[in-house]
């Protein structure tokens, strides 16, 4: 990609739904300068998006211009977990927060360098507690889930329906009691499906 293909791929009057795959060793945008300024890109009417990567290139300094208001979900397949940490920071940017609904989050596999998966964090899921309309949150990565973490997701997401953690595994022995179970399905009414 070129920072003037994705401005023009911004405008497209019919894209809703873009999947962007880095390869290995080479970021999703190619810049002809590594002191080329940020390009503010917005793409207006894109509702789903795809963000595959082999590895923490993934938010490359071009893509930090991308302004996404109409966003309705995105998927991300990450390999290093520096990369997860500038992905859901680069969301927090870029998204609107009443018009993101569904995120999904997964480890990328596949590649020989990928030694140690991806883990999520608490803090992790602090950069994402701005979007209160969530309604699916899916974490296919490590995740030490504790009861502290079931009482924010409710605080944070009182409209999800959907929520899996950790089903690619865990570090640890899960921490989660009846009682971080009950204050989830109290603060989270509209649920239909768990996974933890």
């Amino acid at each position: 990609f070129s920072v003037e293909l994705l401005s023009a791929l911004s405008v497209h009057p019919s894209l809703e739904h873009l999947d962007l795959f880095e390869a290995e060793d080479h970021p999703i945008v190619e810049r002809e300068s590594p002191f080329t300024a940020v390009v503010q890109v917005t793409f207006s009417k894109l509702q789903h998006l795809v963000l595959g990567a082999a590895t923490a290139l993934l938010c490359a300094e071009a893509l930090k211009g991308m302004s996404l208001p109409a966003l309705k979900d995105i998927k991300l397949e990450i390999s290093w977990t520096d990369g997860l940490c500038d992905a859901l920071a680069w969301i927090n940017t870029s998204c609107s927060s009443t018009a993101l609904k569904e995120i999904e989050v997964n480890n990328f596999v596949g590649g020989d360098d990928v030694e140690v998966p991806v883990v999520m964090t608490r803090n992790d899921l602090e950069v994402l507690q701005k979007f209160k309309d969530l309604t699916s949150l899916t974490i296919d990565c490590p995740f030490d889930v504790t009861d502290d973490d079931l009482r924010s997701i409710a605080a944070w997401w009182p409209h999800l329906e959907t929520l899996s953690l950790g089903r690619d595994g865990w570090r640890d022995a899960p921490r989660v009691t009846l009682a971080g179970l009950l204050e989830l399905v109290k603060g989270c009414p509209h649920l239909s499906e768990v996974a933890l």
